[in-house]
């Protein structure tokens, strides 16, 4: 996979103008970070300028079809603010465009800690966050959807999965399919879950009843997955007022 992202790229080192605008690819304005670091008028973002990729993978390699807007939060502390990008769920990438370069860049996911992206006028919040944690897949590291922070978080994971044509249409010889995971996770542990009362009672016996009755009481939908989420953030709460209690 590396092999095809990476075969024709050039590593550089990134001077990203804050305040810069974009061509008319995107219509609009791209501001990286003026609002609230103004007094950092460059700032050196490392990446590497993308060239054509997947030229022999049918289907999309990201998260969606066009450019979206968010906000990159780099672990440093600094916001690249109103940027627009794209989530690379094959190689689990942000694709930036910077104005300034005339480019498309893939900006180093060591720098990332979290980023929101905008759909329907809604956030979307993504995490960076490392393997090793009963993923599928070989990545060392990954971005996932936050469906739920707390004590006991509930995360989404996007992936693409490479399937050969059947019958291979020139120049495809493969095809992306979309894929996504639910992860629970709990005291350090992550589960990969399905959307099912069945899930939680299975995890946590003991609060059978009392599950039931918060399905209950607030009609939940088990599979919808802000219903989902809203049942995790109360056994959060309720199990870690235990461990407190305790």
């Amino acid at each position: 996979m590396d092999q095809i992202r990476k075969k024709g790229m050039q590593k550089v080192v990134l001077a990203l103008i804050f305040g810069f605008s974009l061509n008319s690819i995107f219509a609009q304005q791209l501001k990286l970070g003026s609002e609230v670091y103004p007094e950092h008028r460059y700032y050196p973002l490392r990446g590497e300028i993308f060239y054509k990729a997947y030229t022999q993978i049918k289907g999309n390699a990201y998260l969606s079809d066009d450019w979206v807007e968010g906000d990159i939060f780099l672990s440093n502390g600094l916001v690249l603010k109103d940027v627009k990008f794209k989530a690379d769920v094959y190689a689990h990438d942000l694709l930036v465009y910077n104005e300034y370069l005339k480019r498309v860049v893939v900006l180093d996911r060591t720098q990332i800690d979290h980023f929101v992206m905008l759909e329907d006028g809604q956030p979307r919040y993504f995490k960076r966050t490392q393997s090793g944690k009963n993923f599928k897949m070989g990545h060392n590291e990954f971005f996932v959807e936050v469906l739920q922070e707390g004590p006991m978080a509930l995360y989404k994971l996007y992936f693409n999965e490479v399937v050969p044509l059947k019958l291979p249409e020139m120049p495809y010889i493969d095809e992306f399919y979309l894929q996504k995971d639910y992860y629970l996770v709990w005291n350090g542990e992550w589960d990969e879950i399905s959307l099912r009362r069945a899930t939680l009672i299975r995890k946590f016996p003991e609060r059978k009843d009392e599950i039931k009755k918060f399905i209950r009481k607030n009609k939940l939908r088990m599979r919808e997955e802000k219903d989902f989420a809203r049942l995790v953030d109360y056994l959060s709460i309720k199990l870690q007022a235990d461990q407190v209690s305790d």
